[in-house]
């Protein structure tokens, strides 16, 4: 008897056969359906195939397992991931790179609005008093200001060792192998006042900037980021795991993206909020998907990733989850 394997290899060898024959008989000359039908024809089995497929196997997708690369139903539903994770207050000071590139850094339709924003910070770091009022900053923390004002002659280093705090102390990238520090760099981005989103491995100096800031000649950072960050944050093709504190999140809304609520359970299944360690919970679980061996990329995967680094993870809605903790 045939393994579900092995049936899955005919299925994905008769889909490719009739591929082939719609291309080479229907489609292989001038006189057939054309290029623009035999497109169609083409997309219209991908997605016969896509309908079929889990309705006929209990595969890895059906499932909401982790697919095999290669497999037809990694072809079909495999996706890369995107963790978007909010910044910190703090960063981590000095670095090897060269100074801050705003035009290298990744997503460079951003860099009007970067610029804008970076030549205000720099210019108020001019201003003592005004940077801690509008910082929100004590005497005690001139030094905040002083890095405003080395903004672009400061050296920089990747803003995943950049970012300090809670969350990053719980994620433990440095102790990540090469291997897994090389899936960080590509599934985990970092919201951020001054530069909208950067991925794990664009090179940033130290600075100072809240989301919440209100900068003089600008005004606030919402009105200055919506409609840009939207933008780019909408045509991003991963499947986005929305980490994000409030603050940054209203600096843009992401489409179609996962969110996670931090719980704790009381005997009789109320849940309640987590506030005080949210930060590292939601630390763990992004180490967790940005270190897998295989791309988490659907919400099942998710799950299912969570599951095997010991989260908790339920659905509360197609797009949402909570991260249950023990109370």
């Amino acid at each position: 008897m045939n393994s579900q394997s092995d049936l899955g290899e005919q299925f994905t060898g008769w889909v490719g056969s009739v591929w082939q024959r719609l291309g080479g008989g229907l489609c292989g000359s001038r006189k057939g359906l054309g290029l623009r039908s035999w497109v169609r024809v083409r997309v219209w089995w991908v997605h016969a195939a896509a309908a079929w497929w889990p309705r006929r196997w209990s595969g890895p997708a059906a499932q909401g397992g982790v697919p095999r690369t290669g497999s037809l139903d990694w072809f079909l539903y495999a996706r890369l991931v995107l963790v978007l994770l909010p910044p910190s207050e703090t960063k981590s000071a000095g670095g090897d790179g060269a100074p801050l590139d705003l035009a290298s850094l990744s997503f460079p339709e951003l860099t009007p609005v970067r610029t804008r924003i970076a030549r205000a910070l720099v210019a108020l770091a001019g201003d003592l008093p005004g940077s801690l009022a509008a910082l929100d900053l004590s005497e005690r923390q001139v030094d905040e200001v002083e890095r405003n004002a080395e903004l672009f002659g400061s050296p920089t280093r990747p803003a995943l060792d950049r970012y300090t705090g809670v969350l990053y102390d719980a994620m433990d990238s440095k102790g990540f192998t090469k291997a897994e520090r090389r899936r960080a760099d590509k599934r985990l981005a970092v919201a951020s006042a001054l530069f909208g989103v950067v991925r794990a491995g664009d090179p940033i100096p130290a600075y100072r900037l809240s989301g919440a800031t209100v900068l003089p000649g600008l005004g606030g950072l919402r009105p200055l980021w919506r409609v840009d960050l939207e933008k780019t944050l909408s045509t991003v093709d991963d499947l986005v795991v929305d980490l994000r504190s409030g603050v940054y999140a209203n600096l843009a809304a992401v489409p179609d993206a996962i969110t996670v609520r931090v719980v704790t359970e009381d005997g009789s299944g109320r849940r309640k909020t987590v506030s005080h360690f949210n930060k590292a919970h939601k630390g763990r679980l992004a180490a967790a998907l940005a270190t897998a061996p295989r791309e988490p990329g659907s919400v099942r995967t998710i799950i299912s990733t969570a599951a095997a680094a010991g989260i908790r993870l339920e659905p509360t809605g197609k797009r949402a989850l909570d991260l249950v903790t023990e109370p």
